[in-house]
């Protein structure tokens, strides 16, 4: 800038200058820090979408038939599944077996929280059902080594994870369903008839959640299914949706949801259940995870 004297006269210039060296040191760290932050965030995501792929694995890829020889269309018993996650991975998890020529067997969990976390217990319980699927076929017994298995695993100093479970074994020749359930939704049953209840309707004969209490027990409950009557287990994201005044869909509406769906082939019910609970919501998509598994019972095998 111009140096005036007294008389207004120019007589020289002058500057004022600083020392910007650290300040442009410290842009250039934090433009590097960034740029590696970015690089880790991008590889934990390839990470994270690789075990979605990899969790995806650990639902059914096929339905067994009965007689073994049927095909899906022919066979007495239908079998269907449906997943939606609400994030790259999800702590739901089902699986559908065949258990004898006559039984088959159909779990379904949910694990605590989200993301990672929960996933890692969802692949934990994952392995202990083909551990344990040969060993203990009752549904309370089941349920019972599951929970004997999981909670030195899960209930550590640092760590407090548990899950919901329901376990049912289905045989055709009989069409008698027994049913294990450790704090899990009460799964629907819908009849031919028009009407659907619940399957166990009696909140003392559902045991608690697995790896919270040790020798937990879990009660059987016994119903038998006349050709035509479906069967819908659920994990808690579908009915805990919310409106926008933040009032949940509740396991009340999707009872009575239920009721309007009875008589529909299992693709048609789920589509149902889905569309009643996202209507409420007035369209918005459900931010937890949503499974739902279940069976119709078309005839008594021979």
């Amino acid at each position: 800038m111009p140096l005036k004297n007294n008389k207004g006269e120019i007589i020289g210039t002058f500057g004022i200058s600083r020392d910007i060296t650290e300040h442009k040191e410290a842009e250039l760290r934090a433009s590097r820090y960034a740029d590696e932050i970015h690089r880790i965030k991008e590889d934990m995501e390839e990470d994270v979408r690789m075990a979605g792929e990899l969790q995806k694995t650990f639902f059914p890829s096929f339905y067994p038939s009965f007689p073994e020889n049927a095909t899906l269309e022919q066979s007495a018993v239908e079998f269907l599944h449906r997943y939606q996650s609400s994030g790259m991975v999800s702590g739901d998890f089902c699986t559908i077996r065949r258990l004898s020529e006559t039984r088959s067997g159909i779990f379904l969990c949910d694990v605590m929280g989200h993301g990672v976390r929960a996933a890692l217990g969802t692949a934990l319980i994952c392995a202990i059902v083909e551990e344990i699927s040969g060993i203990a076929q009752d549904p309370g017994d089941f349920l019972m080594r599951m929970n004997e298995l999981l909670l030195p695993i899960l209930q550590q100093e640092d760590t407090f994870l548990y899950a919901t479970a329901c376990y049912m074994d289905f045989d055709v020749a009989t069409g008698v369903l027994r049913v294990a359930n450790a704090g899990h939704p009460d799964p629907l049953l819908f009849h031919e008839k028009g009407t659907s209840e619940w399957v166990i309707g009696d909140d003392s004969k559902r045991g608690p959640a697995l790896a919270i209490c040790p020798n937990a027990s879990y009660p059987l409950v016994k119903r038998t299914l006349v050709p035509g009557d479906s069967v819908v287990m659920y994990t808690d994201g579908i009915y805990e949706i919310v409106n926008i005044d933040d009032e949940e869909f509740g396991e009340e509406r999707l009872r009575e949801a239920s009721g309007r769906s009875c008589g529909k082939s299992l693709p048609d019910l789920f589509q149902s259940l889905i569309s009643e609970a996202e209507n409420f919501a007035g369209g918005d998509k459900f931010n937890d995870d949503v499974c739902l598994v279940g069976l119709r019972y078309r005839k008594p095998l021979s």
